[in-house]
């Protein structure tokens, strides 16, 4: 009998060690909260502008690091994600295409640091859990 007793013993005991285990794991690790979708589009010129960069900072948070960017494609449109809601600034950049060695390059900025102040924003908007599609940014390039 006692034989029978130490072989259900042991499996008894490292089964309850991976339960608390699996507990402790799962008990500490808490899924990573929803990103919130921002979709717009930007014009220049009254034109689509493919490959202008959008980024989005903090208001109120001195940092010279967005909390966002995405890159326009052909239509203009962009699409980029916010970790929480609230008050954004929007700066913008157009790099041009340069061609370097056969290879097709980024160059600089068409607008020249215009619209690439935070300190002095294309918009402030202001983001809401759920979807965001924002009016079109609509510039001037000189």
């Amino acid at each position: 009998m006692k034989s029978s007793l130490k072989q259900w013993a042991a499996p008894a005991s490292v089964s309850a060690a991976v339960i608390l285990l699996v507990t402790i794991f799962l008990g500490g690790c808490s899924s990573p909260p929803e990103k919130i979708l921002v979709t717009g589009k930007v014009l220049i010129n009254d034109k689509e502008a493919d490959g202008a960069y959008v980024l989005l900072y903090n208001e109120g948070q001195e940092t010279e690091v967005a909390a966002a960017s995405a890159r326009t494609i052909n239509d203009g449109s962009f699409k980029l994600e916010v970790a929480t809601p609230g008050n954004y600034l929007v700066t913008l950049m157009w790099p041009k295409k340069v061609m370097d060695d056969g290879a097709l390059i980024e160059g600089d900025d068409r607008f020249q640091g215009r619209y690439r102040n935070p300190q002095k924003p294309v918009a402030k908007i202001e983001i809401h859990e759920g979807e965001n599609s924002l009016e079109p940014f609509t510039l001037k390039a000189r």
